[in-house]
């Protein structure tokens, strides 16, 4: 039997995935067909490794310092990249890349279980030689995951068909830490990126093969579609016009919060869009709002992180909003998440007591048997 919390049953569902795009793509994976694959004699024709031919890593507190060939390159969630430049991949005529890897050396991965490496291409802005945090180079788009090990060799799949462009005239590869802020250290040898190439014809057939993923594909039958959801930062915190609210003037200004944050330029580069203010409950309203472009977008849901049990703290005062905008909508469901990284002081009478009152919502994401999934965030 589940255990209870006020006569309500909880099963626990433990995630190592914190944002929304983990949830989205562990969705989308599950969900796709398997492609039928052209013959291997055509598809795979050669193998090849090409060896890494510069390094580098930049630390957001030592903004001016450049970090480049070095013995340790070191990557974590948010203060260091790790950078990684590549030769052109030589092809012949009527060859094109049919798989592609790179090839990591981890020396040391704190808590390996908590999250992914990620790999994206550089678009510009570095080309092997002297980089630090101020000048990073831009990013193009993610190439590809993988679950991180405590040391060893690490193999790091791409999406070949994504990957083969930057590939092809010399790769520059960045690789960050998500869903995790602990460092991993890397051994700068060996670094290789693992190609397989084959026909261009067939390559291109085999790809033409697999399905794409579109936004109209989400709203999956049977495999719930969920976004994370951050209380902190709401389409409003004061009621304010865009031009001099909280966001304005306080979280994008680097000067807001009496300079707290003019190291880094401002709290945020990003916001909510702006509308004109309302009358009456802004906040139920707000999240009526973003429910509703939920909804339109496909999903199922939102996994709202909980980061505290005090009723009278806004965050608090949120959650049990959104909870309601979601359940006068009906057909979309709230995941209790709470954030173990904020909550690690509470009691488990404390614990129980909260999260049994928010489970009294119809919106409260249930299983079939009627338990609801409680998934914590950094449990």
């Amino acid at each position: 039997m589940p255990p209870t919390l006020g006569g309500t049953r909880i099963r626990r569902s433990l995630t190592a995935f914190a944002s929304a795009l983990a949830v989205l793509t562990l969705t989308f994976v599950g969900a796709l067909p398997t492609a039928t694959r052209s013959s291997a004699a055509t598809l795979v024709t050669r193998n090849t490794n090409v060896g890494v031919a510069a390094n580098a890593y930049t630390d957001s507190k030592h903004r001016k310092t450049s970090h480049r060939n070095v013995s340790t390159p070191k990557l974590d969630k948010s203060r260091y990249a790790s950078y990684f430049a590549f030769p052109a991949v030589p092809l012949n005529p009527g060859e094109a890349i049919s798989r592609a890897a790179v090839v990591v050396n981890i020396r040391k991965a704190t808590k390996p279980s908590q999250g992914v490496l990620k790999v994206r291409a550089v678009t510009s802005g570095w080309n092997g030689g002297k980089l630090s945090y101020k000048n990073r180079p831009k990013l193009g788009p993610v190439l590809g995951t993988a679950r991180i090990k405590a040391k060893g060799l690490l193999t790091i799949t791409l999406d070949a068909k994504v990957a083969a462009p930057y590939l092809a005239k010399g790769a520059r590869l960045q690789i960050t830490r998500t869903g995790s802020k602990y460092l991993v250290k890397l051994a700068s040898k060996p670094t290789y990126l693992k190609l397989s190439i084959g026909d261009a014809q067939a390559v291109a057939s085999e790809q033409a093969k697999q399905p794409q993923q579109t936004a109209a594909d989400a709203k999956i039958t049977g495999k719930p579609v969920f976004a994370h959801y951050f209380p902190p930062y709401p389409i409003s915190l004061d009621n304010q016009l865009g031009t001099k609210d909280y966001y304005a003037v306080n979280y994008l200004s680097p000067t807001g919060e009496n300079s707290k944050f003019a190291w880094c330029g401002g709290l945020l580069r990003d916001r909510p869009l702006t509308r004109s203010p309302l009358s009456g409950d802004f906040w139920l309203a707000d999240l009526r709002t973003e429910v509703a472009q939920a909804k339109k977008a496909g999903l199922s849901g939102f996994a709202v992180d909980i980061l505290t049990f005090n009723t009278s703290d806004r965050n608090w005062v949120l959650v049990e909003k959104l909870l309601q905008a979601a359940q006068e909508a009906g057909d979309f469901k709230i995941m209790l998440q709470p954030d173990m990284s904020a909550l690690s002081g509470v009691s488990t009478t404390q614990f129980a007591t909260a999260i049994a009152s928010l489970a009294k919502y119809g919106s409260a994401y249930r299983l079939g048997s009627g338990a609801v999934v409680v998934s914590p965030f950094l449990a």
